[in-house]
């Protein structure tokens, strides 16, 4: 997640908006990546995020991955 969280950063040093789009390709770990990366496009340091106590917002953020999952498992 380091690498993810280190890039959120740089891209947030720039300046600009940003846009993300996901696709294909993802593995286990997914969600782990994506809230490293916003945090730091947020400029939340990998240190900050692990001791953040958002934790409820993502464990229902990753509730709802999973049940998209099954729905598309289902076609």
């Amino acid at each position: 997640m380091t690498g993810y969280n280190s890039v959120g950063l740089a891209i947030r040093k720039l300046g600009y908006p940003v846009f993300g789009v996901l696709e294909g390709g993802y593995h286990e770990n997914v969600v782990d990546c994506i809230k490293s990366l916003v945090d730091g496009l947020n400029g939340i340091s990998l240190e900050d995020s692990l001791t953040n106590s958002d934790g409820d917002i993502w464990s229902k953020f990753k509730l709802n991955v999973s049940r998209l999952e099954g729905k598309l498992s289902e076609r």
